[in-house]
Order: C-alpha cells, then structure tokens, then sequence
C-alpha cells in the first residue's frame, strides 16, 4: 500500500509514453515512406528506431498496465472483479498453452487459416471473446483438481513424484 502513490505516478506517464511508441511501431510504414524523402541518409534509422519503439514500447506498456491492475487490486471497489481472474493465474502455463493452440488453429494454415482473411479488429474480438471461455473453463476445472494439466505436470517432473491431482470430497484447494 505504501508504493501506490509511486505506481499511480509510474502509470501517469508510462501508460502515454507505451502508446506512443506502438503508435510510432504502427506508423511505422508512412515514416518510411517520408524518410526516403530526407536527405544525407536519416532515412536509413527509421526502421531501426521503430523496432525499438516497439520492443521498448512492449515493455513499458505491459509494466504499465501490471502497475494498474496492482493499483486496483489495492482498491476495495475493484478487487472483487479481478479475483475473477484468479484461477486463471493459477493455471497460467495451461492457459497460455490453450489459447495459443487453438488460437493458431483459427489463424494458420494447419487450422481454419484465417490469418490473411480478418483485419487486427476481428482478430482481437476473437481473442477477446476466447478469454471469458478461459475464465469459466479455469473456474469449473479448479473446482474438481488441485492444478492445471500442465501445471500438475511440471509439479511432479520438478517433486519427482506424483502430485495429487484431484479434489477429494471435503478436501480444500491447494492455495
């Protein structure tokens, strides 16, 4: 609680300053354009420049946005929503591992393809609309096993033997 002041004025400049440089990242084709019209060779950083606005950009941003969610963790009004996101945290390596399996089966050619079909809006609403079924599916598996797959898979590689796996009658989650 005592770092919320320094996270709110971390987030106050960073969050602008991350949008800005994917701003920059995704004009990245018009600064190109406008720098073969410059003299004396600048032209030749602007492809640079623009990657680094957005690998720099990427970092910013996402330290941003971590900021924020802990600033609103911290608020009594909003801690109710993101406990939602809980048993997602708690299955994060199954989770990431769904959503890229079958997320790259919608987009790539091993799949539905729709990669070259849809434009970066409907790509991200269908993102977005996986994510809620990841909430409820890490919701209703947590109920009934103390672990992900995945993450239940790795505990026992890591421990060397197998975890217990599922939830017992009268026996609490793992926290």
């Amino acid at each position: 609680a005592i770092h919320l002041s320094r996270m709110r004025r971390f987030c106050a400049w960073a969050l602008p300053l991350g949008l800005l440089m994917h701003g920059i990242y995704a004009s990245k084709h018009i600064l190109a354009a406008w720098a073969r019209t410059v003299p004396w060779g600048l032209g030749r950083w602007v492809r640079p420049a623009t990657e680094f606005c957005m690998v720099l950009g990427m970092l910013v941003f996402g330290l941003a946005i971590l900021a924020g969610l802990l600033i609103l963790y911290h608020r009594s009004d909003t801690k109710f929503y993101l406990m939602h996101l809980e048993p997602l945290g708690r299955m994060a390596l199954t989770t990431y591992l769904t959503q890229s399996l079958v997320l790259s089966f919608i987009f790539y050619g091993w799949g539905l393809g729709l990669y070259n079909h849809t434009g970066p809006l409907a790509g991200t609403l269908i993102g977005m609309a996986f994510f809620p079924l990841q909430m409820i599916y890490a919701k209703w598996w947590l109920k009934h096993y103390h672990f992900g797959p995945m993450e239940w898979l790795w505990r026992s590689l890591t421990y060397g033997m197998k975890q217990p796996f599922k939830v017992r009658d009268n026996e609490n989650i793992l926290n």
